[in-house]
């Protein structure tokens, strides 16, 4: 480029960019930024999933866990689906392990139960009594007949007078609850150790921690029961996933 001063003609050079050569270098420039942002948003990503393994690794540690898939907890909330358990749910089987749900108190004065579990060695049910409360109640009586009153089959429960007692109040064709060859596993605890002196894995025999389920299984396996969900709403419907979960894996 020429310019010029009085007489004097001076060359001046200057290397301005081509107007492509511009656009390539604002393109380049932010496809770098973006992949700043990108690997930025990965590693981000990353602690995330890193935070929640740790959080499950956690858990893991913190509570007694039941190694069953969650496909293999079963909610029956309809009459096919009792009907479906009575007649092939219960073949071949010989011990049950049993528990209710019901709303806590602080809830409602007049509660009654919401569910009722049956827990088999290679799946657990999950009978969802408020949703089968219009059920004619001859079904009732055959499932009482089937279940509660058979001697075949072996019932656990863990100090169930309460349970008892609602379930009976809930659903009194079901009074079979706890009468024919049922085992409680807070009197036999008591047994072993009164008569016995039995000695647990882990833990002492003074029972310092209550009779408790959860102190119970923390004296056989080291690790307590996950209870968060106890207290919540169980007629609630539907019932949170935690909640069945929860429901199936207390047992």
């Amino acid at each position: 480029m020429e310019t010029s001063t009085g007489c004097t003609s001076v060359s001046v050079s200057e290397d301005f960019p081509e107007e492509d050569d511009c656009e390539d270098q604002i393109s380049s420039s932010f496809l770098k930024k973006q992949e700043e942002c990108e690997e930025e948003d990965n590693k981000a990503k990353g602690k995330h999933v890193e935070k929640v393994k740790e959080d499950v690794r956690k858990e893991e540690l913190e509570f007694h866990h039941l190694h069953l898939s969650d496909d293999k907890i079963i909610l029956v909330d309809s009459i096919d689906s009792l009907l479906e358990l009575m007649s092939n749910g219960l073949q071949g089987v010989e011990v049950i392990g049993l528990d209710c749900e019901w709303k806590p108190s602080f809830y409602s004065q007049t509660s009654k139960v919401a569910l009722l579990q049956m827990a088999m060695w290679k799946r657990i049910y999950l009978i969802d009594v408020l949703s089968l409360n219009d059920i004619p109640s001859y079904i009732w009586d055959d499932f009482n007949k089937i279940v509660f009153e058979n001697e075949n089959i072996l019932k656990l429960g863990f100090d169930i007078s309460a349970d008892k007692s609602m379930l009976v109040e809930t659903v009194p064709h079901l009074r079979g609850f706890g009468t024919v060859s049922f085992l409680d596993l807070s009197s036999v605890w008591k047994t072993l150790i009164n008569k016995f002196g039995f000695m647990f894995p882990n833990g002492d025999i003074t029972l310092q921690g209550g009779h408790s389920l959860t102190q119970l299984v923390t004296l056989c396996f080291g690790k307590s029961l996950d209870k968060s969900d106890q207290f919540s709403n169980w007629e609630n419907r539907p019932l949170r996933k935690s909640q069945q979960l929860y429901a199936g894996k207390i047992i």
